[in-house]
């Protein structure tokens, strides 16, 4: 890709030095083809801000003008390579309280779309999926009244909902809805169901032992 930037005006040395750089740039393994002109236009905007800074006395124009977009090269790559690496992200726990435009506040994990979770539905054929509903419904038999009943909301609301219409705390509702999978977890070990997660928003709690023995 050519780059179509003009600088008219500006020192050639300049023009030739930013030129050279945001090639090279694009040569590497950071930056793509199609970041040629932003990245000059990058590079040459830093000079100019800092054009004041340049006296003829202590060094030529040409050396200040290497010394400046080196510079802000190496401060382009390093902040790519912490980009790749991730560094760019943050973490955040799912329990944080999301502000909605009515005024109320709900949990981030309830509004992560179950497609978009970190637990995925499962998908099998449609004699693994009644065999599948069977074990549930049996499971769900066995489990006191309050954390079945749980069990049947979870399927249509969500922590924060079932919190405000219940009275109960979310923190409470957590500390069940993880009881009621690991008993998930451990009927499905005893039936030998494949290892499906029933309710894809909330994570199984699972024992070290399990975790250490790639369970």
């Amino acid at each position: 890709m050519e780059s179509r930037n003009r600088y008219d005006g500006i020192h050639p040395q300049a023009e030739k030095t930013v030129r050279y750089h945001a090639r090279r740039l694009v040569n590497g393994s950071l930056f793509q083809s199609w970041e040629l002109e932003d990245l000059e236009q990058e590079l040459m905007l830093d000079l100019h801000r800092r054009w004041h800074n340049h006296d003829p006395a202590r060094s030529p124009v040409e050396g200040f003008i290497f010394q400046i977009i080196t510079n802000h090269c190496n401060t382009l790559v390093e902040s790519a390579q912490t980009a790749k690496r991730g560094g760019g992200q943050s973490i955040t726990s799912l329990h944080t309280l999301i502000h909605q435009d009515e005024g109320s506040t709900t949990e981030l994990i309830d509004c992560i779309d179950g497609q978009c979770s970190l637990w995925t539905v499962p998908n099998g054929s449609w004699d693994e999926m009644a065999d599948l509903r069977l074990d549930l419904e049996h499971a769900l038999a066995n489990l006191p009244p309050e954390m079945a009943d749980l069990a049947v909301q979870l399927a249509t609301r969500t922590i924060s909902e079932i919190s405000a219409e219940t009275g109960i705390p979310r923190p409470t509702l957590h500390d069940r809805v993880a009881r009621i999978r690991n008993h998930m977890w451990q009927s499905a070990r005893k039936k030998t169901v494949p290892n499906t997660d029933v309710f894809p928003a909330v994570p199984v709690f699972r024992k070290q032992a399990d975790t250490d023995a790639g369970v």
